[in-house]
């Protein structure tokens, strides 16, 4: 093993050690986007000693992109991400090599680029591409680390590591039903890449040690402007088949419905049907207040953290942005608290446009 003074204070740390640098520098990772979570994936994995790192970004510098992505300046401007990173990452780390790639991922050539590496990580900022990625990598069976941000809120996970649950098992949707906005749509605070991408960096070095206490199977909710970090389980296929069967067994020990109902609801069966519901918006107070359908404003961090609030009796349809995060809150508070009274919003607000 390579022995620098760079990575002596990493190995005397518990849980890595000697054999935890080895299996950095013998890794290879491959990173999807080198944009706002791709420059702190880049850096910090570099930077702690990652043998080989591929880069794939079809994507130029542009002026906007520097408060966020500070590996470049605006000398770099017009040029390739994934080039210039390259340049950076060298000079940064040289027992890094990396493998530079300008094209854009697509199902053509995701399976033969992903098979090459051992961990994918996602800094793309489309629903799309994690489509392409998460069944490329189970193909291939390769873990992958995943990262979103908005606004002040970002998400972290880690899926298809060692059996664990998939995108797929969280976001069943196909990519043509949420071609969501991205950070150019509705914008991100300068800082939030570089805490979701560091946080994404330290989950691909847990997998490369083989450590059981990643993300896997769990869903990490950060706000930053309201200091709020939640973790919530995601449930794989089989897992919410038998938690639904399960269920559906206690109710009828119990005298209830023998069937369990879905958690979800379109937006049209809820106006229909607006009386018998109380509307929840999960949404931050300034997205309400710029727009709403009415109903009682409970950011999700909220409720995760204190579901006193809504009443076991009452039928509740909860509404969030796109109908994702409202759909992982009800799962949790099903699960966790005992709500068998919940219903997400399909679509959730962008269905509501135009009302």
């Amino acid at each position: 093993m390579k022995t620098h003074l760079r990575y002596s204070r990493q190995i005397l740390i518990e849980h890595f050690g000697p054999e935890g640098q080895e299996k950095l520098l013998n890794a290879k990772v491959l990173v999807i986007g080198a944009g706002g979570l791709g420059c702190p994936i880049l850096t910090y994995l570099t930077s702690a000693g990652v043998g080989e790192i591929g880069i794939i970004d079809f994507d130029v510098v542009e002026e906007s992109n520097l408060a966020r992505q500070p590996i470049y300046t605006i000398n770099d401007v017009g040029k390739y991400k994934a080039e210039v990173a390259a340049l950076y990452l060298r000079k940064l780390n040289p027992d890094c090599k990396t493998e530079v790639y300008t094209s854009k991922l697509d199902t053509e050539n995701a399976f033969e680029l992903i098979s090459k590496y051992d961990i994918i990580a996602d800094a793309c900022d489309n629903f799309a591409t994690r489509y392409i990625i998460n069944d490329a990598c189970i193909k291939a069976n390769k873990p992958w680390v995943f990262g979103s941000i908005q606004g002040w809120e970002g998400q972290v996970s880690v899926f298809n590591y060692k059996n664990s649950p998939t995108y797929r098992d969280l976001y069943p949707e196909s990519p043509a039903d949420i071609d969501a906005p991205n950070c150019d749509d509705i914008g991100v605070i300068a800082t939030l890449p570089s805490v979701i991408g560091s946080y994404q960096a330290n989950e691909i070095i847990k997998c490369i040690i083989g450590s059981d206490k990643t993300l896997a199977g769990k869903l990490l909710l950060m706000d930053l402007y309201n200091n709020v970090h939640n973790v919530v389980k995601i449930k794989s296929e089989s897992e919410e088949r038998g938690a639904n069967e399960s269920r559906e067994k206690r109710m009828s020990g119990n005298g209830e419905r023998g069937t369990s109902e879905d958690s979800e609801i379109s937006l049209e069966e809820y106006l229909s049907n607006k009386s018998d519901y109380q509307l929840i918006d999960i949404r931050q107070a300034h997205e309400f207040e710029d727009y709403n359908i009415g109903g009682k404003n409970i950011p999700y961090q909220d409720l995760i953290t204190d579901s006193s609030s809504l009443n076991k009796d009452s039928k509740y349809a909860i509404i969030c942005y796109r109908g994702r995060i409202s759909k992982v809150l009800v799962n949790f508070l099903h699960e966790k608290h005992g709500f068998t009274n919940l219903k997400s919003i399909l679509g959730g607000m962008e269905a509501a446009e135009g009302l």
